[in-house]
């Protein structure tokens, strides 16, 4: 299998009585550790699809995690439970979606849902519902205080398309925040009209519709806000958060400021009706100070060009995708988004120390560029906090795909890349995977449906934990693909694992997390307890690749 096994399996023992996680007062690591990959999803069908996870830490417990993710091709949406901070899930639970709206939405890129604990510790779980036969979809809220077991359900204001205008689209792509210091006020974001350039001229009758925008020139793709007063139980009228943007917008991310204000973060789409060149599209940060009444828009960057990948028109540009947090200890804003202007992408962070109303300039956070120009958001970076300020970013990286050739439009092979700043952001660590192999994209949810979307991050100050989807255990017939989470340690397993009782003792949680041998799909992966590789032999890779170089995965 071309592994090679750095402890044998009968020192196993030496190991656990030697091993350096025996003392819970251990000194803090030098450089971070990965864990071992442990795969989320139980499915054991043929063609299943799961993707865009997003994760949620309980407030009073950080070894229970939550995840939720979607099957895009069933069009089920599931929700996993981890009680020892991702050792191990619990098998897969299915939120119920109304008869009417008995599907969960996919959008082609961004999140599926959002997750996030009230102060009180009740679950909220917004998602896209899909009604099969009119194609549409309408954003829906549950809401649960037994970490999933029941749940109570309620749906959002729809804004929808006119039908009698000849308008196609859906409301989809949901993010939320509870008030940290109010457990009943829940806000919830997301965006209208997704999806129009499916059809727009079958839809509509008119050749000069685009994606969105009709006839009459009238954006119709914004990013709306629903409040509730009440835990979820009713919301208000929805409210456009980008008054006097005049351009179509993506997809809203929200935080809650130090003030209390929230704030939404989204993108631009500079297309129009009237020929000749689009100007740069821009990132917005919109903020209310009066729990969502009204919005006020600050623009945060303006991309460097339109974008100049090889699918790019001179008509229209594009930027999406941006996540924000806010560091608990200074209040300081920051944002990452994926730059798709002149050259090949970038990762590129900014942040504000003055509530929203100016953005330091771009730091550019990877550290190896891709070898591909594209002008669609790709790598999706994901952006959260730990409480003594440390920023973690994940994200999805082409640099290292080995099936590159000059002149190719598609990417195939990607990694789980990561990094993090101590001083809020003027520098970065050095970028590394996460994973111990590369994703082949050539089959699975990607390659066949366009399903893009962000990974599932949270922090603390011992660990980042953080989820993606994977195809390694499908291939180009069945394109199965599946969730997988690990763990960055800055400590060692005993802290990181031994805050709360978890029913294991702290070095076996740590020999779990990173020193078993786990079979995934078939694949045997002997990973040592200190000096941990993997490496690939000709004999392993895929019909056609080369091979993959060697990879250090702790």
């Amino acid at each position: 299998m071309g592994i090679r096994r750095s402890s044998l399996l009968v020192g196993l023992a030496a190991s656990l009585a030697l091993g350096p996680w025996a003392s819970a007062g251990a000194a803090p690591l030098k450089e971070p550790e990965v864990d071992a990959a442990v795969q989320v999803t139980a499915d054991p069908s043929a063609g299943r699809g799961h993707a865009t996870p997003v994760l949620a830490m309980h407030p009073d417990d950080p070894q229970t995690l939550v995840l939720a993710e979607g099957n895009a091709y069933t069009s089920r949406c599931m929700v996993h439970i981890s009680r020892n901070g991702g050792l191990s899930w619990s098998p897969a639970t299915q939120p119920p979606t109304p008869p009417d709206w008995p599907g969960c939405g996919f959008a082609v890129t961004g999140a599926l849902a959002d997750l996030a604990f009230a102060p009180d510790g009740t679950l909220y779980y917004a998602f896209s519902a899909f009604q099969p036969t009119t194609y549409q979809q309408r954003i829906y809220l549950a809401r649960s205080s037994d970490l999933g077991l029941t749940w109570d359900t309620t749906a959002l204001p729809r804004i929808g398309p006119n039908p009698s205008r000849r308008e196609f689209g859906a409301d989809s792509m949901p993010s939320i925040v509870v008030d940290r210091n109010d457990p009943n006020l829940v806000y919830v974001g997301w965006w209208s009209n997704n999806a129009v350039w499916n059809m727009p001229e079958s839809i509509t009758g008119a050749s000069s519709s685009i994606w969105c925008r009709l006839v009459d020139n009238r954006a119709i793709s914004r990013p709306w806000l629903s409040v509730s007063r009440d835990g979820g139980g009713t919301f208000s009228d929805p409210v456009d958060m980008a008054p006097g943007v005049g351009h179509c917008t993506t997809e809203p991310y929200l935080t809650q400021g130090k003030d209390g204000a929230i704030q939404a973060f989204f993108g631009e789409a500079t297309r129009t009706l009237e020929e000749g060149k689009a100007p740069p599209a821009h990132l917005y940060s919109s903020a209310s100070r009066d729990q969502g009444r009204t919005f006020t828009v600050s623009p945060v960057h303006t991309q460097s060009a339109p974008a100049d990948g090889r699918s790019s028109t001179s008509t229209s540009d594009w930027l999406s995708g941006p996540s924000p947090a806010v560091n608990p200890k200074t209040g300081d804003l920051y944002v990452t988004w994926e730059e798709l202007g002149q050259g090949v992408p970038q990762i590129l962070f900014s942040r504000s120390t003055d509530e929203g109303k100016t953005w330091s300039p771009p730091k550019k956070i990877n550290d190896g560029d891709p070898k591909r120009d594209w002008d669609f958001s790709d790598q999706m970076p994901t952006m959260n906090v730990a409480p003594n300020g440390r920023i973690d970013v994940a994200w999805y990286d082409y640099r290292n795909d080995p099936t590159f050739k000059e002149g190719d439009t598609r990417n195939n092979f990607q990694d789980v890349y990561y990094a993090s700043s101590s001083d809020g952001g003027l520098t970065w660590s050095k970028n590394r995977p996460l994973e111990d192999r590369p994703i082949d994209r050539r089959f699975g949810p990607r390659r066949t449906g366009g399903i893009y979307g962000p990974l599932g991050l949270v922090s603390t100050d011992e660990a980042a934990f953080v989820a993606w989807d994977d195809t390694r255990n499908g291939n180009e017939q069945n394109g199965n693909q599946d969730i997988y989470f690990t763990r960055v340690r800055y400590a060692p397993p005993a802290e990181v694992f031994g805050k709360v009782d978890t029913g294991i003792s702290p070095w076996v949680a740590g020999l779990l997390g990173a020193a078993i041998a786990v079979a995934i799909g078939g694949l045997v992966v002997v990973i040592g307890a200190q000096d941990i590789r993997r490496r690939k032999g000709p004999e392993d890779a895929p019909s056609g690749v080369p091979p993959v170089r060697e990879r250090s995965i702790t």
